[in-house]
């Protein structure tokens, strides 16, 4: 009974709406009504136009089909309209991914993956001199033989390979050497050195030149001899010292003590380079642009102003400003391992490796006092002839 009566109200309903779609279609005449929330299409139709609507925004599509169909229509930003496909190339080299190109010039040299190359113009001409004095010392170790103390030396062998045991002739010949190129490297390339006189020159290189050969075979060592415990150290390319075999090292020509005299007073010395200098070095993991920043720094550590012995107030003041420029440019490379906070760390490591070496350089005059392994004065008769430009030659 009751389905019967569905069916009848179905069929009366839709009956009613034929009529109505034939009435509206014949006498113009909707009888759905005229409200906003019962209106035939064609009378919604007629009054969207009547408030305004253009007649070509009309579409026979439902808006939801609409919206579909513009998203699928519309071009690809990340292609150009007229691409063609490409044909398909099964060959090994279609199995390596293709890389997007590159939106500026391949040839800038990128060092850091995460954060773009910093701008450290100063360090970096330090660093180009640096280069050109590692360079030539490999050119003069290789091509002369150097006199240490009116005994000559050779510093590269051509049937030595690898590197084997040197002693103090060879480690005093690469210091004549680095004295012969060291004063023209600050010249040219570590600014504001050569506008000194020459008087403020001798002050301050005799202050750089212990820190610097402290340092400069500290961190070869730290390159070639990283492992802990490794009591090797570099002199130079061919050539190392044991530090359990001092006795040998100062068995030599231009030692004019007893060897274990010499050993005993310079082994604790070595001992705390290789641990408060070279251990550091090698868990910072340090970078040439901030080891030549090390010696930008240690060259202008001397301000004793207007003091006879030392330099005048215009040179103090440029030292400084060199200074400055280094701590700012030295941040800046730290800023390649994070952000400020370990570029902060980071910097402060580094400088503060400074004062040990400095401390190390004192006892070594200390102790060059007490056992006159060679004549510290010749030296600084070298350097100061050097200094001024005076041609001498160190080869045999």
């Amino acid at each position: 009974m009751v389905s019967t009566l569905e069916s009848t109200l179905a069929g009366r309903v839709r009956r009613s709406s034929e009529e109505v779609c034939y009435s509206r279609e014949s006498t113009n005449d909707c009888q759905i009504g005229n409200d906003a929330r019962n209106m035939c299409r064609a009378c919604r139709f007629k009054k969207c136009v009547r408030l305004g609507m253009s007649t070509k925004k009309c579409t026979k599509d439902p808006p939801h089909l609409i919206k579909i169909l513009r998203d699928t229509e519309t071009p690809s930003t990340s292609l150009p309209i007229n691409c063609k496909e490409e044909p398909v190339d099964l060959s090994l080299a279609s199995m390596v991914p293709r890389l997007p190109k590159p939106v500026c010039a391949t040839n800038i040299s990128v060092i850091s993956s995460s954060y773009p190359p910093p701008v450290t113009p100063f360090i970096d001409h330090m660093v180009t001199g640096y280069n050109l004095l590692v360079e030539r010392r490999r050119m003069l170790h290789r091509s002369t033989n150097v006199f240490g103390n009116r005994h000559p030396v050779k510093l590269y062998d051509p049937d030595i390979v690898g590197m084997v045991p040197g002693n103090n002739d060879i480690s005093l010949a690469v210091v004549r050497v680095e004295l012969s190129l060291l004063v023209d490297t600050l010249n040219e390339w570590f600014m504001p050195f050569c506008t000194f006189s020459e008087k403020e020159k001798i002050t301050i290189f005799k202050e750089f030149l212990g820190y610097y050969l402290t340092l400069e075979p500290t961190y070869q060592t730290a390159q070639i001899f990283p492992e802990k415990g490794d009591k090797r150290i570099y002199i130079n390319e061919q050539r190392y010292f044991n530090l359990d075999l001092m006795e040998d090292f100062y068995k030599c020509r231009n030692c004019y003590v007893d060897p274990s005299k010499a050993a005993h007073y310079l082994s604790p010395i070595y001992k705390n380079i290789l641990s408060f200098i070279k251990e550091p070095i090698v868990k910072l993991q340090l970078t040439k642009f901030e080891l030549v920043a090390m010696y930008g720094l240690a060259l202008y550590n001397c301000l004793d102003g207007l003091d006879g012995d030392g330099v005048s107030l215009g040179a103090a003041e440029a030292m400084k400003g060199a200074r400055q420029a280094i701590y700012r440019e030295l941040f800046l490379l730290g800023k390649l391992k994070g952000n400020d906070v370990v570029a902060a760390q980071r910097m402060a490591e580094i400088i503060n490796l400074i004062p040990p070496i400095t401390n190390i350089c004192r006892r070594f005059r200390e102790t060059f006092q007490l056992v006159e392994i060679f004549n510290m004065f010749e030296v600084d008769d070298v350097v100061f002839k050097f200094i001024n430009n005076l041609k001498i030659d160190v080869r045999s």
